[in-house]
């Protein structure tokens, strides 16, 4: 490592952490114009990014929270506009980077961060042509929405309501936006979230074809589940969850078009 790059390493250590590296002989007032930017934008992406968690830390958790994650993690990929899903990954990763940390934190920087996620990414539905037909049969998931399981209500979560984690999941989202450009959640019984659950694994299939998949698996069930289907179908559709296959564009997304991936349970197969 050359003499420039051993310096640019140290200059670099020392804006995750000024308190821990010296600057590499750069003066004090420079370094801190430096150190302030860094901070500053950070700060502004996180407080826009997760506004619940933010108004629930004061402002000396919240400063703890930030510098603790410019100093421990490495964005990966390093595009500043993803730096509130690496901090997603950075609670993941760092559970006790704050002492006595909300016993949810994970699950609500994921909630907050699945509502950026889908209002930012690409419109992949073209919602003309899904008013145009009515008489559309074949329904999918919209690409535009995330299916979500927690231990932790965090859609309700704010000051002065901070529930307890349940031992196993028992919190079911759809999270979608709609053809309004609005971020919406529903809440869903532990069924219909294991039906898009499938779907959303499953992206050519139809919400018929889930369906009868869960009859077949489910054969107690079949008769209600058929009896059931065309007003969840309904319900679905008029809340955009599902989409006429013909209105899904194939574009180029980036990697936060799945964004209930990045919560490792989900990740790990254990929750889908």
């Amino acid at each position: 490592m050359g003499h420039f790059e051993a310096v640019q390493r140290q200059f670099i250590a020392h804006l995750r952490d000024p308190e821990g590296a010296p600057a590499a002989g750069m003066p004090a007032e420079r370094a801190k114009v430096y150190e302030s930017l860094i901070y500053g934008n950070i700060d502004s992406v996180l407080r826009s990014g997760f506004p619940v968690l933010r108004g629930l830390d004061d402002d000396a958790r919240w400063h703890q929270r930030v510098r603790a994650f410019l100093r421990e993690h490495r964005c990966t990929p390093a595009e500043f506009h993803r730096v509130a899903g690496c901090f997603v990954d950075f609670v993941h990763a760092h559970p006790r980077a704050v002492p006595d940390d909300w016993p949810f934190l994970a699950e609500l920087a994921h909630y907050e961060w699945v509502e950026m996620a889908l209002a930012i990414a690409p419109d992949q539905v073209d919602w003309q042509a899904a008013a145009d037909d009515a008489n559309e049969t074949e329904w999918v998931m919209s690409p535009l929405a995330a299916v979500l399981a927690y231990c932790a209500p965090v859609h309700s979560i704010g000051p002065g309501v901070l529930p307890e984690m349940a031992p196993q999941p028992e919190t079911f989202l759809a999270v979608r936006r709609n053809r309004h450009d609005g971020v919406q959640f529903m809440q869903l019984n532990a069924l219909t979230y294991q039906l898009l659950a499938w779907m959303r694994g499953n992206d050519e299939a139809t919400v018929t074809e889930a369906v009868e998949a869960f009859c077949e698996a489910l054969p107690a069930l079949a008769e209600p589940l058929r009896a059931q289907a065309p007003g969840l179908i309904a319900h679905l559709r008029d809340s955009d969850v599902l989409v006429p296959r013909h209105a899904v564009r194939r574009l180029p997304v980036f990697p936060e078009a799945r964004p209930e991936q990045r919560l490792p349970a989900m990740r790990d197969g254990l929750l889908g």
